[in-house]
């Protein structure tokens, strides 16, 4: 059985999401090495990617710091879809 919780802030509001990944699939050629990943992160979250070789942790990290594009997908910041061109943009 799964269990969601959302976290809430003194007030007792539900906090904004900073990042946000949806559907995010990214190829090389005919290999896939991301398949529809889904990902939220709020403030005050700590956060682990863990995986075997090959799983595709560093191209995940790669688009969220804007080096690579994804193939398909939505990025979002604070709320705000993003289309990151350089890691130097994702920092701004």
């Amino acid at each position: 059985m799964a269990l969601s919780v959302e976290p809430q802030n003194r007030s007792g509001r539900f906090t904004q999401n900073l990042l946000e990944l949806k559907a995010i699939n990214k190829n090389y050629g005919p290999v896939q090495a991301l398949k529809n990943v889904d990902l939220v992160v709020r403030k005050g979250d700590v956060l682990a990617i863990c995986g075997d070789n090959g799983a595709g942790k560093s191209t995940l990290i790669k688009i969220i710091s804007g080096a690579e594009s994804a193939t398909s997908g939505q990025v979002f910041l604070r709320g705000e879809e993003v289309h990151f061109s350089s890691p130097a943009e994702a920092l701004a």
